[in-house]
């Protein structure tokens, strides 16, 4: 994927503002400290943006946007199993 043109992660940016409110997109690395390292600690990233949807109705509309915009979009949740966009290999058991 290449790197989008600043002007176009811009409009996207405010696309999302729009569409979540200003609670729903953070940007700027101290708005965004509690987002970006993985709970153990073993990956942290530095994304444009953390949006954080409030429906499966805005889940969908933020796809649409960042895909129309060429900007790569990786979900996170809690991070009981997923980390840097993998799975984490879990030990065995006993």
């Amino acid at each position: 994927m290449s790197t989008p043109a600043p002007q176009t992660v811009q409009a996207c940016l405010a696309a999302l503002a729009d569409l979540l409110g200003p609670a729903g997109v953070i940007t700027g690395a101290e708005a965004q400290a509690p987002y970006l390292t993985e709970a153990r600690g073993n990956a942290v990233s530095t994304p444009l943006a953390v949006v954080r949807p409030g429906t499966v109705e805005e889940v969908a509309a933020v796809v649409r946007l960042t895909a129309a915009a060429g900007i790569a979009l990786v979900p996170q949740g809690a991070t009981p199993a997923w980390w840097a966009g993998r799975w984490r290999r879990r030990a065995p058991c006993c």
